[in-house]
């Protein structure tokens, strides 16, 4: 939006780059909580299930995850994310857990929606290879999963 401000863009190519950003803004937070628990260490660049390690309950696979599990396995869950120190192990239980699951495909699909609503906002800008550029972006956000 604030590319927009600075070359005097209409008010609704401003709400159109502001909708934007939003909303590839949460694709990318949901394709990082993808990779955090589902992704290749190398590849991502970070320890992979530090959203587990940290209790992160914002972490929509997690949500999903927990929405999910049959009252054993979310107890079980539940139990790993309360332990006053979660190690490896616990990490690898959780995410098997997880796995049991439907929440990575909820996630993705998620992510995708978010990302076609950003990519449908580009509509109200001109067709050019900006244009182009801010839709490969938002290919790139959700392509980056593993």
């Amino acid at each position: 939006e604030v590319g927009g401000i600075a070359a005097a863009a209409k008010k609704k190519q401003l709400t159109a780059l502001r909708n934007y950003g939003f909303n590839l803004g949460i694709a990318f937070q949901i394709t990082d909580d993808i990779l955090d628990i589902f992704g290749k260490e190398k590849e991502f660049g970070k320890v992979l299930g530090g959203d587990i390690a940290e209790r992160k309950l914002g972490n929509i696979v997690m949500l999903y995850a927990l929405e999910e599990l049959n009252a054993e396995d979310q107890g079980e869950f539940l139990k790993l994310l309360r332990k006053e120190k979660i190690n490896g192990r616990d990490i690898k239980d959780a995410v098997r857990l997880i796995e049991k699951t439907n929440s990575r495909q909820k996630a993705v699909i998620l992510a995708e929606r978010f990302i076609e609503k950003a990519k449908k906002q580009l509509n109200y800008l001109p067709q050019n290879n900006w244009n182009r550029a801010l839709k490969d972006i938002a290919d790139f956000v959700v392509a980056r999963r593993t």
